[in-house]
């Protein structure tokens, strides 16, 4: 049974999309992110290699791979490739956050949405670092090399104005253990007695200097990054109508992320 529909006007009354009054939107008030495509290594190998296995009425070229391969040279066993970075404008909305106490301790969860202009066509696993944005991030990290501490993720220097004028800072607070695990008391170590080249943070004071096996906590800003977990809309695209003739045009992607913990 066929079950046309009434006929109407597409000339009046129509609600287009502005696309170009948006791309305006997010080129003025937009974010910059640096955005890594994502695809997937080609080091997967199946299942009989891998595990030995033989599927009842199964042709193994079909199955599923067992996984990545932890011996290979371009994703060490990740499963993933990231490629064509470049540096992009976005709106960043529904940025939230939390940390909750579970069995197995601390569990911080980090959500937003990012908008991008159609020709940002994100996939999952595809990431996303601010460049004008921080976050404070905060570790436990045992020190290895003597006189240093190597932490997880490069800080940020962030300028910010204080009552004494504008200050540059990266590292927020650094608080040792003794040797057995131990926090003493007042024993935190001021900022002005280390050093900071990249990722390491190099201890100036012999006295207050913690030793190899001691733990440190550590909290600095960083530029955080987000991986793309989902799509809201997975196909947007719309008709706009230009003299006369209805053009298929793509919309602006919205894609929701979770930040990157460690």
């Amino acid at each position: 049974m066929l079950l046309p529909t009434p006929a109407q006007s597409l000339t009046k009354t129509r609600a287009d999309f502005r696309i170009n009054e948006f791309r305006k939107l997010i080129q003025q008030k937009g974010l910059r992110l640096q955005w890594e495509q994502t695809i997937s290594c080609p080091c997967f190998i199946k299942s009989s290699s891998a595990l030995g296995m033989n599927l009842m009425n199964v042709v193994d070229i079909d199955a599923d791979e067992a996984g990545p391969n932890s011996a290979c040279p371009k994703c060490a066993g990740a499963g993933f490739i990231r490629h064509s970075s470049q540096e992009i404008k976005a709106i960043l909305t529904s940025s939230a956050g939390e940390e909750t106490v579970e069995k197995y301790g601390l569990h911080r969860k980090e959500r937003c949405k990012i908008t991008l202009e159609p020709e940002h066509l994100p996939s999952y696993g595809d990431r996303f670092r601010m460049l004008d944005s921080v976050t404070v991030k905060r570790e436990v990290i045992e020190v290895s090399v003597a006189g240093q501490l190597s932490l997880r993720e490069t800080p940020t220097t962030r300028s910010i104005q204080l009552s004494t004028g504008p200050t540059n800072v990266n590292i927020l607070y650094i608080y040792p253990s003794d040797i057995n695990g131990l926090a003493q008391l007042n024993t935190e170590i001021p900022i002005s007695d280390t050093t900071l080249n990249g990722k390491v943070i190099t201890f100036n004071n012999p006295a207050n200097t913690p030793p190899v096996g001691a733990k440190v906590a550590v909290s600095y800003y960083y530029s955080p990054t987000f991986t793309v977990v989902g799509h809201p809309h997975t196909i947007r695209d719309t008709f706009v109508r230009t003299n006369t003739v209805e053009i298929a045009t793509a919309m602006p992607i919205q894609v929701e992320c979770i930040m990157e913990i460690d």
